[in-house]
């Protein structure tokens, strides 16, 4: 959705449907940001580490004694 609107020259309106928390929003946003030069807010955005993936969960484990 945010693409059209960007695409039909409502780059702010684009800009308000987008979450700067999703992963996946960053780089479309990063980019309508600095389209709308807001390059501040853009490159912040952009240089914000991933966060770390969570650990896998142990599988497999267990306290009883096999048979």
């Amino acid at each position: 959705m945010a693409g059209l609107l960007a695409d039909a020259g409502r780059p702010q309106e684009a800009v308000g449907l987008l979450d700067a928390a999703r992963l996946d929003h960053r780089r479309t946003l990063g980019r309508l940001l600095l389209e709308l030069g807001r390059v501040q807010e853009a490159v912040a955005l952009l240089r914000k580490p991933r966060p770390a993936p969570a650990p896998p969960e142990p599988v497999g484990y267990s306290d009883c004694p096999p048979l």
